[in-house]
């Protein structure tokens, strides 16, 4: 909440009798980098400009609408009727825009533009929101809210920040540096050091977001003061969710750098026969996975499921194992 004495600081400047806020200009200034960043990655990669802006575009409004929305869900005391739903202006969270950007994402690669891979659209654009949100968090600190617990230890900040972290007559944590500061390195990280080693493969930039952000906000969790945390009864929420941020992250750095590839293997190459056959036992779909070398038993589960070539060829052209199939199919 912008406290009543410091009102004017949080006012970049004025058109008319219109305040316009530093909190507004840095998130506007946070997405146009992101953007900025994300497009310069985009045109590598060869894909679409029209796909980038309809990402973008679409996931701003995802993202407040999933901001807002995750903020209900896990602040039901809050929750007044239907138009709770819609008012933006109110309590929101940003974990839920990352959800709600990361649903986006994967609907978007995958029933709009199914050219795009999701692992590689995911390891541009989610890394780049430490950058967006690096540059957000200033506007906290014009706003002066989301700010952490009374402090006595300011003295290392520069007086213009040590000066506004004075509210209700307090020093409080500036936790929006602080974040802001971890937001930064994080990018840095990614983009100087994970994204130049050609060993990491795509998706994993990704999940070292989750992971990252995770670890960020259930450590600054801690230090944040007690109105601001989301709470289910006596149950830190934020606090809770936080980690399975951080876990879901570790869970995507292992599934795509060591066995997105195996497991597309299976999927790109045997998919939808997988469904037509009925082929159901686990022990076979782990065959399929890691013995696709073993011809012999490769040429008794072709005879015996009856896969047709010339389908199996309209549905997977650029397979390398088309022509072991086109070999021992009778």
């Amino acid at each position: 909440m912008i406290q009543e004495a410091n009102s004017d600081f949080a006012i970049a400047f004025w058109i008319g009798p219109i305040p316009i806020p530093w909190y507004g200009l840095m998130l506007l200034f946070g997405f146009i980098a992101v953007f900025i960043i994300s497009y310069i990655e985009w045109k590598k990669k060869k894909y679409k400009t029209f796909d980038l802006f309809l990402l973008f575009f679409v996931g701003v409004i995802v993202a407040i609408f999933g901001a807002r929305w995750w903020y209900l869900l896990f602040n039901p005391k809050d929750f007044n009727g239907f138009i709770s739903l819609f008012q933006f202006s109110e309590g929101r969270s940003i974990l839920g825009s990352i959800f709600a950007i990361f649903i986006w994402l994967y609907i978007y690669t995958t029933y709009f533009a199914s050219y795009i891979e999701f692992r590689k659209a995911f390891s541009i654009i989610i890394p780049n929101i430490l950058i967006g949100q690096a540059i957000g968090r200033w506007g906290n600190f014009f706003d002066q809210n989301v700010y952490g617990q009374i402090t006595d230890q300011l003295a290392f900040l520069p007086d213009f920040i040590e000066d506004h972290m004075l509210i209700d007559g307090y020093y409080r944590q500036p936790l929006f540096l602080y974040e802001a500061i971890l937001d930064f390195l994080g990018w840095i990280i990614i983009a100087f050091f994970l994204k130049t080693n050609h060993k990491i493969k795509p998706g994993f930039h990704g999940g070292f977001y989750l992971f990252w952000y995770g670890t960020i906000r259930a450590s600054l969790e801690l230090l944040r003061d007690d109105k601001y945390i989301m709470k289910i009864g006596e149950i830190p929420t934020s606090f809770v969710l936080s980690f399975l941020f951080l876990f879901w992250g570790i869970f995507l750095m292992i599934y795509y750098q060591l066995y997105f590839e195996k497991i597309a293997i299976f999927n790109h190459t045997y998919g939808k026969f997988y469904y037509e056959v009925k082929i159901k036992n686990f022990k076979l779909k782990f065959f399929l996975i890691f013995n696709l070398k073993n011809k012999e038993k490769y040429k008794n589960l072709i005879r015996n499921n009856n896969l047709n070539y010339n389908n199996f060829k309209k549905l997977y052209p650029e397979q390398e194992y088309l022509e072991i199939v086109k070999k021992y199919q009778k």
